[in-house]
């Protein structure tokens, strides 16, 4: 992943565990999509200020994730339900088509996916 979606997600999973300056700095920046200048600019603070702190934070999140790893468990999590949520599309596709080939495909397809939903709900 990119690195200013990753860090806006990390803010997500841990922003409150920053200081309040370095989140509303890490804010500004990476969701209102604002410069170290601008952000200077408008808090009448230097610029130098602004990179410090907004790199204070970003250590602090990445080692954050490291040691927590929510953000990591997050995405694989959203990645397998999407996997569940296209393959139930594709065994709605099979028992539609009326064939009976099909249909028997789609109820083992069907078995194989709720088995992995149950040991994913059993983690």
């Amino acid at each position: 992943m990119e690195k200013r979606p990753w860090i806006a997600l990390l803010l997500d999973f841990y922003g409150e565990l920053l200081t309040e300056r370095q989140k509303g700095l890490m804010k500004l920046y990476y969701e209102e999509d604002l410069s170290f200048g601008e952000i200077a600019e408008n808090l009448q603070i230097s610029r130098q200020a602004v990179f410090d702190q907004i790199k204070r934070g970003e250590k602090s999140l990445y080692h954050l994730e490291e040691k927590v790893g929510l953000a990591k468990r997050f995405l694989e999590e959203r990645t397998r339900w999407r996997r569940f949520t296209r393959e139930l599309q594709a065994i709605e596709t099979s028992l539609d088509s009326g064939q009976e080939a099909d249909r028997q495909a789609a109820q083992k397809r069907l078995r194989a996916l709720r088995e992995d939903m149950s040991s994913l709900l059993a983690e």
